[in-house]
């Protein structure tokens, strides 16, 4: 029924793992010491970081946001954009929302896959992140600040923002660092001559508290002034990123030791503050219909954004 899927399915496996025997053959070791000969530092991250003492200097935070749609395809939808700082300490929380829906004419339709609509959205939600971290920050002043992703990001989608959001935090001793559960370079594959992404390098190479910490000079994100460092922070095989500026390069032994502290060792290797936010910040079908839908009028409702399946 399904044979023409199958062969092609069955094609790409051995596309890919062909491309994983580029790899393989180097060896474990080879690929270590060859990263570790001029491209990385190897550093075994130490149990000895001070949670107590985090806590009395004001504590970890975790930022995070999130995307719901009400509606169906362009123009004829409203995203619900979300943020929401969280705190260890005293149970701080600052959250931050807004709505955008292309009926506003904020954007133009470029084509029927209303691709810059949805460039819109997600740019806007990483602006929504710094934003509220920013107005957070007004409020309280934690020691670190764990940003769900990388900098990359924030300075694509709201560089304004996210410098300004830098700048506040090294004048105030606050150590930023960036958390990447996926991790999308190619840093260690260019340098090694490999034509594979990090994330295929690092699968299952590094020891459990093992970080590489990544040489400014053929890290392509120096430029934007961040050093960054992969580690592996639970048994499962994948390597975690992390990003941290420049000017805070020496604290990230302290946002590795922290991370190992917060992450279960048989977890998927994320610090459980992220998983907090991320689950207190998601914006559930629930909320979505009980909460928000009312705020439209019925006739508004059915007419621009109540999908036809729903009457299936």
């Amino acid at each position: 029924m399904y044979e023409e899927l199958l062969i092609k399915m069955r094609d790409l496996n051995n596309l890919i793992k062909e491309k994983s025997m580029d790899i393989d053959k180097r060896g474990r070791e080879g690929l270590k010491k060859d990263i570790y000969n001029g491209l990385a530092d190897k550093y075994m991250i130490e149990d000895d970081i001070d949670l107590e003492k985090l806590a009395d200097e004001g504590g970890l935070w975790a930022v995070d946001g999130s995307l719901g749609r009400i509606g169906s395809l362009y123009p004829h939808y409203i995203s619900v954009i979300d943020a929401l700082v969280i705190s260890t300490k005293k149970g701080f929380e600052h959250r931050k929302s807004t709505i955008y829906s292309p009926m506003q004419g904020q954007v133009q339709e470029e084509d029927e896959f209303s691709f810059e609509s949805e460039m819109y959205v997600k740019k806007e939600m990483a602006r929504l992140e710094v934003r509220v971290t920013i107005e957070a920050l007004e409020k309280e002043t934690p020691k670190m600040i764990f940003m769900d992703g990388g900098f990359i990001r924030y300075i694509i989608s709201c560089k304004e923002d996210f410098e300004e959001l830098k700048k506040i935090c090294i004048e105030r001793g606050i150590i930023l660092a960036g958390v990447i559960e996926e991790i999308k370079t190619s840093i260690l594959g260019k340098e090694l001559d490999l034509k594979a992404y990090d994330r295929e390098i690092l699968f299952s190479l590094l020891d459990y508290k093992e970080a590489m910490l990544i040489k400014d000079e053929i890290n392509n994100k120096a430029e934007e002034g961040i050093t960054s460092a992969f580690v592996r922070t639970s048994m499962k095989p994948y390597a975690i990123g992390v990003d941290i500026s420049t000017e805070q390069k020496d604290a990230m032994k302290d946002v590795l030791k922290t991370m190992i502290m917060l992450t279960p060792k048989d977890s998927r290797g994320i610090p459980i503050i992220l998983d907090i936010v991320d689950k207190k910040v998601k914006i559930t079908d629930e909320l979505k219909q009980r909460v928000l839908v009312k705020e439209l009028d019925k006739d508004v409702y059915d007419r621009y954004f109540n999908e036809v399946r729903n009457f299936r």
